[in-house]
């Protein structure tokens, strides 16, 4: 949901930065093979190895729930989604951030992305941590605070 200048009221979207140092966002351009992909808020990305733009790091969607992932994609108020060249934000290690569950999620539980939903889960398996819910989640949907927690 986009933001609208003349709201009432600020409303806490996938991808909003609650807290953290600012030196932990960092701009980057989203790439990907197929130049009609785009990426929401709230979605995990990993570096990715193509030639670097105008000395911008280039970071592209995980293949799976064992990625390499490094940051978060952050909201931008102008923005609902980005499309491949687009300049974003990412929040890393230590920044918390509104994710969004595929399932409920107990406060404390170390949380898996899966980059086929654009959802969190508790961690199974050898998958990626990509953070700590520091807060629980409902159920499908449902939106939790969680400190992010890769490297």
């Amino acid at each position: 949901m986009a933001l609208n200048q003349n709201q009432f009221a600020l409303e806490t979207l996938k991808g909003t930065k609650i807290a953290g140092h600012e030196d932990n966002v960092l701009t980057v351009e989203f790439y990907s093979a197929t130049a009609s992909d785009t990426i929401a808020p709230g979605s995990f990305v990993k570096f990715d190895s193509s030639t670097v733009s105008k000395s911008v790091p280039r970071v592209s969607v995980g293949a799976d729930e064992g990625a390499d992932f490094v940051g978060v994609v952050l909201t931008n108020p102008m923005k609902e989604t980005f499309a491949v060249g687009d300049k974003m934000e990412i929040a890393l290690l230590s920044a918390i951030v509104m994710l969004e569950a595929s399932a409920a999620i107990a406060a404390g539980a170390l949380v898996q992305y899966a980059p086929s939903t654009g959802k969190c889960a508790t961690k199974t398996s050898t998958n990626t941590v990509v953070a700590r819910a520091i807060e629980p989640a409902a159920a499908d949907g449902s939106l939790f605070r969680a400190l992010v927690k890769v490297i």
